[in-house]
């Protein structure tokens, strides 16, 4: 069932790939069908001619950055959230993860006004920053929904009584437990971060900080580059966060199951 779920969203995925391989006489016999001559100079001329390794790169980073902070702050916010069951904490937290409904663009001009007046633009590392504080609403009503059904007020009276303190019992016990939704969270907070091109579009112009899907939209754009190319250039902006997904599949099923699955 899984893998018939699976087949339309990998369906266009393969057709990028027998088109960025295709030759150009083979293109012209039949644009649709599958390839019969096959090539790599499409993928290595996307390659250098939109300098897809910086690119690469530089999604990498800012990616990384955005998934540190978006689970180590969701993992620490979840976790306060569920030892202070009082009504004011419920408040506080539905406040944080209604401000996820928003659409980005409400706060995303202001937030490039701020940036730009403390010369904050340009920096892949505000990037990976905004991308982290952008998931943590997302990321604490996660990790908070599995606590609840993996973090049982008995554990925490077992640990209680055995002289464990609240820092204690987050990095001996709630840390564990909360890894299938902690790796879920960082392969969903990494494909968006990765590809992203409003957020990295707003605060890069410097073209050697481009993140890969500015430098693919980029080469994609241009009148010059053929099918072939385009689809190249798509292909290798994308297939990162596919090979992720492959990956941590196992932790996404885990982390929305509420680690039930083995």
């Amino acid at each position: 069932m899984a893998a018939l779920l699976a087949i339309p969203f990998l369906v266009p995925f393969f057709f990028l790939i027998t088109m960025s391989i295709r030759t150009e006489a083979d293109y012209r016999a039949d644009p649709v069908g599958l390839p019969t001559t096959f090539t790599w100079d499409h993928l290595t001329d996307a390659w250098e001619r939109a300098d897809l390794g910086s690119g690469l790169v530089n999604s990498l980073i800012t990616s990384a950055v955005g998934v540190v902070v978006a689970c180590l702050v969701s993992m620490a916010a979840a976790y306060w959230f569920s030892i202070h069951r009082t009504r004011r904490a419920d408040r506080l937290r539905w406040a944080i993860v209604v401000g996820y409904a928003f659409p980005a663009v409400i706060w995303l001009i202001p937030l490039f006004v701020i940036a730009a007046r403390n010369g904050l633009t340009n920096n892949l590392i505000v990037l990976g920053l905004v991308y982290g504080a952008s998931n943590i609403p997302f990321g604490v009503y996660m990790i908070h929904s599995f606590y609840r059904q993996v973090l049982r007020s008995e554990i925490m009276d077992a640990a209680a009584l055995d002289g464990a303190g609240t820092l204690q019992t987050f990095r001996w016990i709630a840390l564990p437990l909360a890894r299938p939704a902690v790796a879920a969270l960082a392969a969903l907070v990494f494909v968006w971060s990765f590809g992203d091109l409003l957020f990295a579009v707003t605060f890069l112009q410097d073209s050697s900080k481009w993140t890969i899907p500015i430098a693919a939209a980029t080469l994609v754009s241009r009148q010059t580059i053929t099918p072939q190319g385009q689809a190249a250039a798509a292909l290798v902006a994308l297939a990162p966060s596919l090979v992720v997904v492959l990956v941590a599949q196992r932790a996404l099923v885990r982390g929305f199951g509420g680690g039930s699955a083995d």
